[in-house]
């Protein structure tokens, strides 16, 4: 599971993500990869560490892309 993340992440992180995402996280995330993945690229290009945010705040990846475009901007700000 989360395999779909290998293309972003080099192994060790993602061997550190899968380690730390388990159970009903890592399988929402599966099913929803097409989502996660634009969020992945819009926090890339906000140079963002997408394994720390995977790990400590993986509810983000379940948000659509414009509430987590809401969040990151809102950040920016402070």
């Amino acid at each position: 599971m989360l395999d779909f993340l290998k293309d972003y992440l080099d192994e060790e992180d993602l061997k550190i993500v899968k380690e730390n995402i388990k159970g009903s996280e890592a399988f929402n995330l599966n099913c929803n990869q097409d989502e996660c993945l634009e969020i992945i690229n819009y926090l890339k290009s906000k140079k963002l560490d997408i394994k720390d945010l995977l790990i400590n705040k993986t509810d983000l990846f379940f948000k659509n892309l414009d509430e987590v475009k809401l969040i990151i901007d809102n950040l920016d700000e402070i």
